[in-house]
């Protein structure tokens, strides 16, 4: 039977090379999401993207992997979602949090 309680997304997109307080800001981003009790959570590497600068990064030249893009998706209620973004607001100034509706379908 599917959850009856409205799901959303919230997705924050990353570089490998992002870091918070020494660790990776993916991480940081896991943390987070574990000690409000939302998830479930995925970590994705991409291979290929480029972000507001405009620079391309690929894994299809050994000379621009560095920095390649992450993207985080966190599942849970809205109100938890929201919680979760104003922390990393704090955490990660001026990083992309995307927020969007879902419905969760029965495995």
């Amino acid at each position: 039977m599917a959850d009856p309680r409205p799901a959303a997304r919230l997705t924050v997109f990353l570089s490998e090379d992002d870091e918070v307080e020494g660790r990776g800001a993916a991480h940081a981003v896991v943390e987070e999401a574990r000690a409000v009790g939302l998830g479930p959570v995925s970590v994705r590497r991409a291979v290929e993207g480029f972000g507001s600068s405009g620079h391309l990064r690929t894994n299809r030249f050994a000379d621009s992997m560095a920095g390649l893009p992450v993207l985080v998706e966190v599942v849970g209620g809205e109100e938890g979602l929201r919680a979760l973004s104003r922390r990393l607001a704090d955490l990660l100034p001026g990083v992309l949090v995307t927020l969007e509706g879902v419905e969760p379908e029965p495995a």
